[in-house]
């Protein structure tokens, strides 16, 4: 495909330039050593246009789907009507600049939306950012730990620029309802806190050995597949490598103790300028709703969201401990709770109306006490017991428990029927599929079905989420339009 900036020439806005010539002088001044910058002055706000109405979109991400109209239809009858669909670039190293964002075969993400749009579904584009999982500086890290090092700062916003650009113009010209520019880059993102959840994580050593201690005491013999995709020998030559990554990467993040306050604040206004400027440019070529997608983690630590058109959320919340009840009730207590704190941060916007809410990714494994931590699914995990213990799991080794996730999305909807997060606008569940095989080797995966074809034994067993998720899109769309 050729590149569509060469295609469609478009002039960025007089802000997104002044503020494309703040992130490069600020870059200037971080490579020449000084902490200065513009006296300590607030950098200039984009402001989120709202060039359409934030519409419902209910949805998913679909498992190896290869009919784009039978899953429409199954997606209907349950109340969806928008596909998710993710593209990802490969940053070579996780503090280089070489982000390489070419397809593999050209035209294959235009022909996906163009499908699901022949087929009368919404699309939300989702870029995302994947580490090369072949090089060894990578090894157990993950793409929310990004972090150009210095050096390579200027290389990484210019090439991620031409990243969004590209996309911005792909999605304005196939009509996507909503752009996600970025998606879980805790690192970079979180730039309305002092030091990013992930990195007061890895500089925290007490409670990176408590970590280790816990898992070091499952009972794992042989041969161990763990987080980052490799094999290793047993459980505690795993946890040990993980460890160790990840106290080198704060140590080289953050860097001496002396001066690291003020480096991190400096890294942290060059993020924020360059987020508000690419989301500013992005707009003179998209006029769709633009986004960034943040972990059920790190939301509340995004300091843009005052620049984009909706706030994006993963919403992988922990429902309970073990030991507690894990009824509906229950879960709905906790639901309230959760959606809450999304509620706060997406009214927190100075002079602007407040932020309409997407779920980005919704999902519960087939697993019993998927509700505990939704967010993990494979390997060994220690799960928390509500008298302060710990208990260790092995994913693969709990039972199947499909009324767990049912409960889990009726109890959202008992949340919402009650009033909670009045700004949510919609949701994706993580994942669906209309077929049983991958059904059955995508933990995540729920098994849709249509009136045009047999409902198989999976198809039937999913009836009690099908119809919590049904309930959900209809609590939604009955809601008022946003503000």
């Amino acid at each position: 495909m050729r590149n569509a900036l060469r295609e469609v020439a478009r002039a960025p806005t007089r802000g997104a330039y002044r503020r494309l010539a703040a992130v490069a002088l600020s870059l200037a001044t971080l490579l020449l050593g000084t902490v200065a910058l513009r006296g300590g002055s607030t950098p200039p706000r984009a402001n989120g246009t709202h060039s359409r109405a934030a519409a419902v979109l209910n949805g998913g991400v679909n498992v190896g789907e290869q009919d784009p109209v039978a899953l429409a239809r199954a997606m209907r009858e349950t109340g969806l009507d928008t596909l998710q669909i993710s593209y990802d670039a490969r940053l070579t190293t996780w503090d280089g600049a070489d982000l390489d964002f070419r397809e593999r075969e050209p035209g294959v993400l235009r022909a996906r939306v163009r499908a699901a749009r022949a087929a009368g579904l919404s699309v939300m584009l989702v870029l995302r950012v994947r580490l090369d999982g072949e090089h060894p500086s990578n090894r157990h890290l993950w793409h929310g730990l990004a972090w150009p090092r210095d050096a390579a700062l200027e290389a990484f916003f210019a090439r991620y620029r031409d990243f969004v650009l590209w996309a911005a113009d792909l999605a304005e010209e196939e009509d996507v309802a909503m752009l996600v520019i970025g998606n879980e880059l805790n690192a970079l993102t979180s730039t309305g806190v002092d030091v990013p959840g992930v990195l007061r994580r890895a500089l925290d050593h007490e409670q990176l050995a408590r970590e280790a201690a816990a898992l070091r005491r499952c009972d794992a013999e042989g041969p161990v597949r763990w987080h980052d995709g490799g094999s290793y020998p047993n459980l505690v030559s795993a946890v040990a490598g993980e460890q160790r990554a990840l106290a080198r990467w704060g140590a080289s993040v953050a860097g001496p103790h002396e001066g690291r306050a003020s480096r991190l604040r400096q890294r942290r206004r060059l993020h924020d300028e360059f987020w508000r400027a690419t989301l500013d440019e992005a707009r003179a070529h998209y006029r769709g709703v633009l986004s960034y997608g943040a972990g059920f983690d790190s939301f509340s630590e995004v300091g843009f969201w005052d620049a984009t058109d909706a706030l994006v959320t993963t919403a992988y919340f922990g429902l309970y401990e073990l030991g507690e009840d894990a009824d509906r009730r229950a879960f709905e207590a906790a639901w309230t709770r959760h959606l809450e704190s999304v509620s706060r941060v997406a009214r927190a916007r100075p002079s602007h109306p407040e932020l309409p809410v997407y779920f980005g990714e919704l999902g519960f494994t087939r697993r019993k006490h998927s509700g505990v931590r939704p967010w993990s699914y494979e390997g060994f995990e220690i799960l928390p017991r509500a008298d302060g213990s710990h208990a260790c799991v092995s994913w693969g080794d709990v039972p199947l428990d499909l009324g767990e996730r049912a409960r889990a999305l009726d109890a959202l909807g008992d949340a919402l029927a009650r009033g909670a997060l009045p700004q949510l606008r919609g949701f994706s569940l993580w994942k669906i599929t209309t077929d049983d095989t991958h059904a059955a080797v995508e933990p995540y995966a729920i098994r849709l079905h249509d009136a045009l074809t047999t409902e198989t034994r999976r198809a039937r067993s999913e009836r009690p989420t099908l119809a919590a998720v049904a309930r959900l899109s209809a609590l939604l769309r009955a809601r008022p339009a946003a503000r």
